[in-house]
């Protein structure tokens, strides 16, 4: 083999490789395999024949870079479609775009022929020597970063074992000994995977997100390991309870500390109560940080946990918070229609237009995205025999949102609308409905306020027995 210089994910075994010849803009080297009858050839190598560095962006650089980081090459008909956004936002053709990164070193483009020599059998992208370099370079900067991180987070652990534990409940030590006995296995298993190659470590298994990966820091498992120990660090300070947003900030005591956690909150929770076996509540967390309004248009009669009532005689529009609905006891309205609106133009136009003056309907809106809240509302509501509706729009969002609704309240019709008729139906099924957005093009991707009807309509559709 001659002493041709490819990138390393481009494997060739017992082939000659020719000099790379000038073509285009850059050099296309040919692939070769003797016989001692014939020569055949295997494919070409598109790559560069003078690296430069700073012909392109360093947005693409980092583009490339995470596409590359995980895999080593990609079908060049995907790959043109993975890097046309970009190549929109600077006003270039995708091939152009592909054809100067093969130029510049950042690409390379390996044309694997069939067994005639002639006609080709696949076309790979993957990374130039430019980028290949720069994979390098990141893995070692992680690489140094990753050990520092580990020992400072060695020394928050050992910081935190010395505190007194006399102050906590039962339940708060049992949480506190699982976390840390966790954290210290996980902080060993990083030490072992980085000096012995060991095994990738997890924090929890079987949960993907919690993998540690050299390809990227911080990662799930070193957002869990820093969680975990800032969880039982706020115990300590908190022994009475603590609010979501005082986990990052007593732990990291500088401007956006507080929602340093913010971004994996449900993940974090998660793996947390699978270590523990304990319930974050049982742990001390008062609330999970989040405070957002649940519209409710009618009237009805709110028992909360510690016998208070919240009574809306008059039928109007109201709203509660995701707070007080985790306190409610009971709900009961003299009504039997439940709607879930996924927008409040709904609910205005059906209160505007004094429809709801019938108290036999309450209209709840899930304002785009159905929430924990949400859910619970809507458990206590179907302890009793209602009927619910579910109208959303039926874009994609507008799909996950009836679904999510309808695994909630099983027995819910689903509204359609008819835009073009101007009429409402309504189905039962979520397939069928599914099938019948796909069936007639007019029904999909409507936002419900295309056609909201009218106070005859809506006694059709939602009255009448």
């Amino acid at each position: 083999m001659q002493n041709t210089s490819l990138p390393g994910w481009i494997r060739i075994n017992n082939c000659t490789i020719d000099k790379p010849i000038e073509y285009r803009q850059w050099g296309r080297v040919k692939v070769y395999r003797e016989t001692a009858r014939k020569l055949f050839t295997l494919g070409t190598v598109e790559i560069s024949l003078e690296l430069d560095n700073r012909s392109i962006p360093l947005i693409l650089n980092q583009r490339l870079r995470k596409l590359f980081v995980k895999r080593s090459s990609m079908e060049f008909a995907r790959f043109l479609q993975e890097m046309a956004p970009d190549a929109v936002k600077i006003g270039i053709d995708p091939e152009l775009l592909v054809n100067n990164l093969i130029a510049s070193g950042h690409l390379a483009k390996w044309t694997r022929f069939a067994k005639d020599g002639i006609s080709i059998s696949s076309i790979l992208v993957g990374p130039g020597l430019l980028i290949e370099e720069a994979i390098r370079n990141q893995r070692e900067t992680n690489f140094e970063r990753i050990i520092h991180w580990t020992n400072e987070q060695k020394k928050r652990l050992a910081s935190i074992k010395t505190l007194q534990q006399s102050g906590l409940s039962q339940k708060q030590k049992v949480g506190v000994a699982r976390v840390l006995d966790r954290v210290t296995s996980a902080l060993t298993e990083l030490e072992d995977f980085i000096e012995h190659n060991g095994e990738q470590p997890c924090l929890k298994i079987g949960d993907s997100w919690t993998r540690f990966s050299t390809n990227k820091f911080p990662n799930g498992f070193t957002i869990g390991v820093e969680f975990l120990l800032s969880l039982c660090n706020v115990m300590f300070l908190n022994i009475k309870g603590f609010e979501w947003k005082e986990i990052g900030a007593t732990a990291y005591e500088e401007i956006g500390g507080s929602k340093r956690f913010d971004g994996n909150k449900d993940a974090l929770i998660k793996v947390t109560e699978k270590i523990s076996n304990i319930a974050l509540s049982d742990m001390g967390l008062l609330s999970n940080g989040s405070l957002y309004p649940i519209y409710l248009a009618g009237n009805y009669k709110i028992v909360y946990n510690n016998g208070t009532e919240d009574c809306h005689s008059k039928p109007g529009i109201y709203a509660i918070t995701n707070v007080q609905v985790e306190e409610i006891e009971s709900i009961d309205f003299p009504g039997e229609i439940v709607i879930c609106t996924e927008n409040r133009a709904l609910l205005l136009k059906m209160y505007m237009s004094q429809w709801l003056e019938d108290s036999r309907v309450l209209a709840i809106g899930i304002d785009g995205q159905v929430k924990s809240a949400h859910e619970l509302l809507l458990r206590l509501l179907n302890q009793v025999k209602l009927k619910f509706f579910i109208w959303p729009d039926t874009d994609n969002a507008g799909m996950v949102i009836a679904k999510t609704l309808k695994d909630i309240i099983p027995d819910a019709e689903i509204v359609l609308v008819d835009c073009q008729n101007k009429n409402i139906q309504t189905i039962s099924n979520y397939s069928e409905w599914v099938a019948a957005l796909s069936a007639n093009t007019s029904f999909k991707d409507r936002e419900q306020e295309n056609f909201l009807g009218d106070s005859s309509l809506w006694d059709k559709v939602f009255k009448t027995p």
